[in-house]
């Protein structure tokens, strides 16, 4: 037996002589018997007693040595769980209270709040009335007098878990040469096979691969495994003297091996987690017992960083078509397993016969095929190990960096990375990660300073105070400091080739994974070093000589690896064009080439890029803190300290300028959009380092430092590239260079990292924030620091930290106490800024039309015209102005409007291209400019005619004019001004912005096509929301909402857009949403609005397009929940049904209609009403002329109290019951010119058709006298303030009010906020109804508290608002939006997060109005699903759709 003979073997080894022979041979053969019947496991006292000692003396003295204190809870509490406070009991104190123990009855009306202070639970240190249940006795005994364990105990305690453990080790070492031989799938299938004894498919598989002897060998380990660790574990809880004990023997060495017996036991922790039968023992948690031994603590460090690699295994996988049938039958069994049947066998013979012919089959397959892709596998452990930030784990690295695997770790990961695309399923992320919370801690700066004393040596105190020169920075040891150290580990990665398989030019599942998380990696990896770099920076020793030598040095290290190592092979655009002409040439259909090419960049985009990305965020760095005047200065320096000639730095640079020209084009030309959002470091994604603005930075860089040659070779990368299409082509460059030209958002967002706690920046990034910020605050006009941020992240930049470089721009406005622009920065519109989100781009558009500005702005911007108006002060736009001097050359002009005139291009940022070359012209060269005059003219006039654009032709007409003339740097009065009009409707806008808008209403939004006979429009119908007692004058109420019917159930929303049949639909997406409301499936094709009816626009419409319609409203109520009303109320007879549905649509428009004029107006909503009007007279008439036609129901409505119910009841006589339309139109005649609020008599007699003929002719001027002030309308044209006074009235002043009044309610469902509290779980009060909840589920129940309580009091619509973080959540059953907005912000100005502050400051928390503006136009128009939808389309993040909030 093996254990038997291991053991044996080792009784000659001196240091186990002294042990009896007789009782390792029994224990050997009971640990054997152990291993073979895991249905008797040996309970740890029993282990005790049977092998290590019998003496009753030795084991009191065990029970005996357990410290009994006060009765204190001591619960760790730990980043993001809950812990709460009470200020009234205890003041400002230091105590906590974590969840389980925290009771709010013992706190009512206290100012409790939740903190998140991390600690321990002091529950049990207080009075008793002021400890839960079960820390309220405080008890006392002496601690145990004896300190030291007999000698001769411990020793027996020592050899068993020595002589176990070492047995232990050799299974494993076995375990170690086989487990790559056999596949999980079949493990876990033979181990439950084994307990449900089903022998036929155990046979099958031994017959193929003889599993029989692994698996007992897998067994045994698992047994030793649990039996070390549970006796562990036993021994140590509670007992410091003997966790002292298993501390000291831990770190002796292991018998037979060159190491000690803590390194054995976790080096083969992970292969035991991977390929255990059952879920082994955490160990995590016995050695977090013994890091309370310090000396152990410094030991497990290093041990832990010697062996880091060990806590990972690569896992080769191999995709078969039988694995999954394998894999759910596994499932199966592990539901079963618990409750198993000993005749399981016998009873499912049949179900066994097919999965053992499957088992055949994947073992055939398993033959027959090679890997497909690699996969990181992680232990437990590591995530445990990760989170020391401590002293000494800190110490522990920087005094053994050559001895810190975590290096070399990485170093083997970044390689394995470029495996060809999609051969990577799994990444490790948490060798990153390991250094982050490291880097992140305010403990570290003085560690890595360390580190840089160490690699200096003689030359640190020069180096903080003297520029260092090329002698220190080639003496530098970069293996001694953490940071070089870290960045060598990127060295020796290539270049990622095309996998050797047939190619496919189609997008698997697994590219698509792999590539995402290459992105991703990247991003983390480079955000860590920045952290790096400001935790060394931050170090009290640290001086900004010091802090420019290093980025010198680190310049230099990051320039020589990739001279070394990453430019000495193949090129990459010889790379590229041998892979073109073996797979993309030869394809003649044009689409599948560029597919086929989309591919070939892929497989590229993974080209170890991480150091060019850092070398160009250190470079853009450099460049900011010196601000050189000229580019040979900057040649000069780079010359100096990377010890090369400037064309050896010219060659290399050229490299890396191929690489992020190549990485730019793949991602433009992939069209994804999480790629984009990735790459551009868009909303979620805003965190880490932007890669485009790397990208774009370096070709900006390249130009400044090599001015004409420097142009030229970026159009030789871009050609390089071998685009199939030349307007694709075309596109890109244009973009690329653009984003080169008009801001220096690429350097501001690649060394803003640097100034995160400085006052001031740089001119060059003083300059680039003040450009965004004029952009953004265009688009604003006022706003407050929350939305300011917001926008920053939507457009993918860096917001900065620090208050005061923001208001060296911003101010605040003592009337609404809202940010806006000091007044010597103008508004500036520069679409390129706005490029990466097209919906913020549209609506800046918009709010440049409204204000009446040039159409020259709103075609090119004007972002560059002010930049050029600067150009003449000191400093300004130095790089700039240097680059738009090379591209704006008479020859670069003329070369691209005659490339243009051959190869049309219908993007707009080609047009804005060319504009801006112009401009350039204008101030550099206007002599050039004016001698070639006829001749660009002449190529302005072609692409004017042939442009099949219509934005473009008008973009054009502006830049021959502007030619003729040579205004391009004047401001043009001659030029169109759009002149905005407050009361103008949707159809009267101007034409320009119709025609760059594309929202021209006699076309299909969809296809641009003419709209003629049939034409739709989105509708959106939701049950409304159950605030009644304020949606209307409780006077009013009685007559809409009685026991005869409920009208005001239902509210219509919608957009102005129109298409045909077919286009409507395009955007469904129903085959992935199939369980889902309708509202959630469908929207807008242009503004993302979503819908669930589609209502014809048409007025000759058929009875059939009628009963459609008549449907889908019945269809929509239904899933509303307002069936079962419907047919109780109109007694199951349907026509009934769907002419109140109708009736209930008019009520909410003619709302709608008297709530916001304006508003009502803009959405087309006087057609739509129009329409359903007219959709009602013709269901009437295909009931009346039906032969079961049905009476229809009367309603009554008092006239004369109010407009609403002389309209209402005039459609009632005049509609329903009798069919007189010209009555009709007289009533409502009347009605509008008998009624005081002028401003609806027109949109009145629209609505109903009444021509100004038909006034002529209906009008009795006898009878005209004008009504006084009407409660309906007077209480709808001042509902938003209604609204805003009671939602005030329950919120309070500021979020320390809201708390307070809300927190100590506890849940309404289970009373507290701690029964089920963990992590990153809320506390939110319903503000509609003033409830609280848990946002995890509280009781039994379909759905989670939220969703449950907004179906039964508020018809399913509702907010609720944080009492944790101030944020609120939407509900629209089942779709919920957690965390959608804050509600409260600091003091007007301030950044910080209401839980990231203590209580005291909770009353600067004030509440923010343009939200509490939002949330009342939510509710007064209940947009809650509207709301939900949008965040969707823009970002998914905090959605749920199955009702579980």
């Amino acid at each position: 037996m093996f254990l038997l003979s291991h053991l044996i073997m080792n009784l000659q080894n001196a240091e186990f002589k002294q042990i009896n022979f007789y009782k390792i041979m029994m224990l050997v053969l009971d640990v054997e018997q152990l291993c073979s019947n895991q249905t008797q496991p040996i309970e740890p006292e029993q282990i005790f007693i049977k092998y290590i000692s019998d003496r009753p003396d030795h084991l009191n003295f065990w029970k005996m040595a357990k410290k009994i204190q006060k009765n204190v809870c001591n619960q760790e509490i730990s980043s993001g769980q809950l812990a709460f406070k009470c200020s009234t009991c205890f003041g400002d104190t230091s105590h906590l209270f974590c969840s389980q123990c925290f009771n709010i009855e013992r706190h009512q009306n206290h100012n409790c709040y939740y903190t998140a202070v991390t600690g321990k639970c002091n529950c049990g240190c207080f009075a008793p009335a002021q400890n839960c249940e079960v820390h309220q006795t405080l008890e006392e005994e002496n601690l145990n007098q004896f300190e030291v364990i007999p000698t001769d105990l411990a020793d027996k305690i020592e050899q068993f878990i020595m002589k176990t453990s070492s047995v232990y080790d050799q299974a494993m070492k076995q375990i170690e040469t086989q487990w790559y031989n056999y596949r999980m799938a079949i493990m876990q299938l033979y181990h439950l096979c084994e307990k449900f004894k089903i022998n036929k498919i155990q046979q099958t598989i031994d017959k193929r691969i003889n599993y029989r002897d692994y698996y007992n060998l897998l067994v045994k380990s698992q047994c030793l495994h649990y039996t070390i660790f549970n006796l562990i574990d036993w021994l140590i809880k509670d007992r410091e003297v003997f966790q002292n004990l298993i501390a000291n023997v831990f770190q002796k060495q292991l018998p037979n091996c060159p190491y000690s017996l803590y390194e054995g036991l976790i080096r083969h922790q992970t292969l035991q987690e991977v390929t255990s039968p059952e879920l082994p023992v955490f160990i995590g948690i016995v050695i977090e017992r013994l890091t309370s031994n310090s000396n152990f603590f410094e030991f497990m460090c290093k041990v832990n960083l010697k062996v880091f690699s060990s806590f990972f295994l690569l896992a080769k996988n191999a995709e078969t078509k039988s694995a999954d049938a394998i894999l759910d039958y596994v499932d199966l069994l592990n539901e079963q397993q618990n409750n198993i049947d000993p005749q399981y066998a016998n009873k499912n013979q049949k179900k066994i016969e097919e999965v053992n012919k499957n088992v055949e089959t994947y073992l055939q397959e398993l033959q027959q095929l090679n890997f497909t892709s690699f996969s990181y596998i992680s232990c437990e452990l590591i995530k445990w190990f990760m989170s020391y930030t401590n002293e000494i784990a800190m110490k522990t690295i920087v005094d053994n960096l050559d001895q810190v695997q975590v290096f070399e770790f990485l170093e083997n990961v970044y390689c394995l990375l470029h495996v060809p695309l999609g051969e990577l399923f799994s990444y490790p992320w948490d060798g990153i990660k390991f250094f982050g919370p490291k880097f992140r801690s305010i403990k570290f700066d003085q560690f890595n300073m360390i580190s840089l004393k160490n690699a200096l040596g003689p030359y640190y105190d020069k180096f903080k105070t003297e520029n260092a020169d090329l002698n220190v920075i080639r003496n530098f040891d970069y293996g001694k400091c953490l940071l070089t150290k870290l960045i060598d580990c990127l060295g020796k990665a290539t270049v990622s080739k095309v996998p050797h398989k047939p190619f496919d030019y189609k997008f698997s599942m697994n590219e698509d994974v792999d590539l995402k998380n290459y992105i991703h990696f990247e991003g983390e990896f480079i955000k860590e070093i920045e952290n790096a770099i400001i935790s060394l920076f931050c170090d009290s020793e640290s001086t900004p000589q010091l802090e420019m030598n290093f980025i010198s040095v680190i310049l230099a290290q990051i320039y020589h690896l990739i001279k070394k190592k990453r430019n000495c092979g193949v090129k990459l655009e010889t790379l590229l064009a041998q892979s073109f002409s073996q797979f993309v040439d030869q394809e003649q259909d044009s689409s599948i080439k560029l597919a086929k090419a989309r591919k070939m960049y892929l497989y590229f985009m993974k080209n170890a890029s991480i150091l060019d990305k850092l070398f160009i965020k250190i470079l853009c760095l450099h460049l900011s803190l010196k601000e050189y005047s000229e580019p040979q200065q900057f040649l000069d320096f780079l010359q100096s300290i990377l010890d090369d000639s400037i064309q050896v730095i010219k060659q290399n640079f050229q490299q890396i300028l191929q690489r992020c020209i190549q990485k730019f084009f793949t991602v433009w030309i992939m069209v994804d959009d999480k790629v984009d959002q990735m790459y551009y470091g868009i909303k979620e994604n805003n965190q880490r380092t932007k890669l485009e603005s790397l990208d774009t930075a370096f070709g900006k860089l390249y130009m400044y430092l090599f001015g004409e040659e420097g142009m030229l070779d970026i159009y030789r990368a871009i050609n390089n590239m071998l685009i199939p299409e030349i307007q694709t082509q075309c596109s890109i460059t244009y973009f690329y260079l653009l984003r080169m030209i008009t801001s220096d958002l690429d350097i501001y967002n690649s060394s803003i990292f640097y100034f995160s706690k400085q006052e001031q920046l740089p001119t060059i990034l003083h300059q680039a924030l003040q450009k965004i910020l004029q952009n953004i605050m265009n688009l604003e006009g006022q706003t407050t620091f929350q939305t300011l941020q917001l926008r920053f992240e939507e457009l993918g930049i860096i917001f900065p930290t620090k208050k005061s470089l923001l208001s060296n721009f911003l101010e605040l406005d003592e009337n609404t106490k809202l940010l806006k622009l000091k007044s010597q920065y103008p508004p500036l519109y520069d679409p390129v800024i706005f490029a990466s989100n097209i919906e913020l781009k549209q609506t800046a558009m918009q709010t440049l039309y409204q204000s009446g500005i040039e159409s020259k702005t709103l075609l090119f911007g004007n972002g560059l015209f002010q930049d050029i108006k600067q150009y003449n002060q000191k400093n300004q736009y130095l790089i700039q102005k240097n680059i738009l001097n090379r591209l704006s050359s008479k020859q670069n002009l003329i070369d691209n409007l005659q490339f243009l005139s051959k190869y049309q291009n219908s993007e707009a940022e080609t047009v804005i291209f060319i504009q801006n070359l112009m401009l350039g012209a204008s101030y550099f060269r206007i002599e050039e400019l004016k001698g070639n005059k006829i001749l660009i003219l002449q190529l302005l006039h072609k692409l004017h005619q042939d442009s099949e654009s219509e934005s473009n032709k008008l973009a054009y007409a502006c830049l021959i004019e502007q030619s003729t003339k040579f205004s391009f740097l004047q401001d043009d009065l001659s030029l169109i001004k759009i002149q905005a009009k407050p009361d103008q409707s949707q159809m009267q806008q101007n034409a320009v912005i119709n025609t760059i808008q594309h929202t021209n209403l006699q076309s299909c939004d969809g296809c641009k096509l003419q709209l003629q006979f049939k034409f739709y429009t989105p509708l959106l119908l939701f049950k409304k929301s159950n605030y009644e007692h304020l949606s209307m004058p409780e006077t009013l109420i009685s007559q809409l909402n009685n026991q005869d019917h409920n009208l005001l159930q239902i509210s219509v929303n919608g957009c102005s857009h129109s298409y045909h049949p077919n286009c409507i639909i395009q955007n469904q997406q129903l085959q992935f949403y199939n369980q889902l409301p309708g509202w959630y499936k469908q929207v807008c094709r242009l503004c993302n609005h979503p819908f669930n009816v589609q209502m014809p626009l048409n007025k000759i419409i058929s009875q059939l397009e009628v009963q459609f319609f008549n449907k889908a409203l019945v269809d929509s109520v239904n899933e509303s929940g307002l069936w079962e009303y419907l047919v109780k109320s109109n007694q199951n007879q349907h026509p009934n049904i769907i002419i109140e549905i109708y009736m209930q649509i008019i009520i909410d428009m003619l709302q709608q209609l008297f709530i916001d004029i304006k508003r009502f107006r803009d959405l087309n909503k006087t057609i739509v009403l129009n329409q359903i009007i007219y959709l009602l007279e013709q269901t009437i008439m295909i009931n009346q002329s039906s032969l079961f036609k049905i009476q229809p129901r009367a309603y009554k409505f008092n006239a004369g109290i109010s407009i609403l119910f002389d309209i209402l009841n005039s459609i009632n006589n005049n509609i329903i019951v009798s069919q007189n339309k010209k009555q009709l139109k007289k009533e409502i005649l009347s009605v509008a010119l008998n009624q005081k609020y002028v401003q609806y008599k027109q949109i009145l007699l629209d609505v109903f058709g009444i021509s100004a003929q038909e006034v002529q002719e209906l009008q009795d001027q006898s009878k005209i006298q004008v009504e006084e002030s009407d409660p309906f309308v007077e209480y709808h044209l001042k509902i938003y303030e209604v609204y805003k006074e009671r939602l005030s009235s329950y919120l309070g002043k500021n979020f320390a009010e809201f708390h307070k009044k809300y927190f100590t309610k506890g849940c309404e469902l289970c009373k507290y906020h701690n029964q089920q509290f963990d992590y990153s779980q809320d506390i939110l009060g319903c503000v509609i109804c003033q409830k609280v909840f848990c946002m995890k589920q509280c009781i039994k129940s379909k759905y989670g508290n939220l969703n449950q309580h907004a179906v039964q009091e508020h018809s399913g619509g509702s907010f609720f608002i944080s009492l944790i973080t101030g944020q609120i959540t939407l509900i629209q059953h089942p779709i919920s939006l957690h965390a959608a907005f804050d509600l409260f912000y600091y003091d007007n100005l301030g950044l910080e997060k209401i839980n990231s502050v203590g209580f005291e400051k909770w009353s600067k928390f004030e509440i923010d109005q343009q939200v509490l503006k939002k949330i009342v136009e939510i509710m007064v128009h209940n947009q809650f699903g509207i709301t939900i939808s949008n965040k969707k389309v823009e970002n998914s993040q905090g959605i749920a759709t199955d009702g579980r909030l």
